[in-house]
């Protein structure tokens, strides 16, 4: 097995020539205002501080059990009714800025017989939920039943009051929707950090609550992945 190679005509990306002429081309883009500013989620190494090309994640790729939590987001203005969301990434709740939901997807306000406290949850994966909770549905009164795109708008308060300053007022901190979020897993809500999820920063810019300069991103951690 081999493969011919031209050597007559070849490049190395460690040649002078082919640098100088790779900064060219940046220069000539960059002057007829076609380079920006931007922000991606990337694979990033904390050991090399430095981002990873998908080929060399791929190199040390591994299946791995993640911890994944229900987190509950008090509703703004409505003391006892909470959004039930899900993520896998726990660490990332600091830099939270929207909840998503499917608009498609149909979902319940439950409350709680015993304490008064009201749930918004996927109805697709209410008896997940009470699993995970080791909590009866008997226990529980189904008070309303909606489609997703009912959701879209509410807002609720942060969990952290850290980044209050730094988020695009009036945009962060409400439901969002978007095809993504299924009924396979979680809640059918789930949490949205931009800064460190693809698709959360997707549908984030695409809402208007994050822009692609950067404004109302929020990453609380350095380059060596501490806080």
């Amino acid at each position: 097995f081999g493969r011919w190679v031209d050597f007559d005509n070849d490049y190395k990306t460690m040649d002078v020539t082919f640098m100088e002429s790779t900064w060219w081309v940046f220069k000539e883009l960059f002057d007829k205002g076609l380079v920006y500013r931007a922000f991606r989620v990337m694979p990033f190494s904390t050991a090399c501080g430095t981002a990873l090309s998908n080929f060399e994640v791929s190199q040390n790729y591994k299946e791995v059990s993640d911890p994944s939590i229900i987190v509950q987001f008090k509703v703004t203005l409505e003391e006892k009714r909470s959004i039930l969301a899900w993520t896998t990434t726990p660490w990332t709740l600091p830099s939270n800025v929207a909840l998503c939901v499917n608009s498609k997807l149909k979902y319940l306000i439950v409350k709680n017989k015993e304490n008064g406290h009201e749930w918004i949850v996927g109805k697709d994966r209410w008896p997940w939920v009470l699993a995970c909770l080791k909590k009866d549905a008997k226990d529980f009164e189904v008070l309303k039943e909606m489609e997703g795109k009912d959701l879209v708008g509410t807002s609720y308060e942060p969990l952290f009051e850290y980044f209050r300053g730094k988020v695009v007022k009036g945009k962060a901190w409400h439901i969002v929707s978007d095809g993504y979020v299924s009924t396979e897993a979680g809640t059918c809500i789930v949490h949205q950090a931009p800064a460190f999820g693809e698709d959360d920063n997707r549908v984030c810019l695409a809402a208007g609550i994050i822009r692609k300069d950067g404004t109302g991103m929020i990453c609380p951690v350095d380059d060596t992945g501490c806080f």
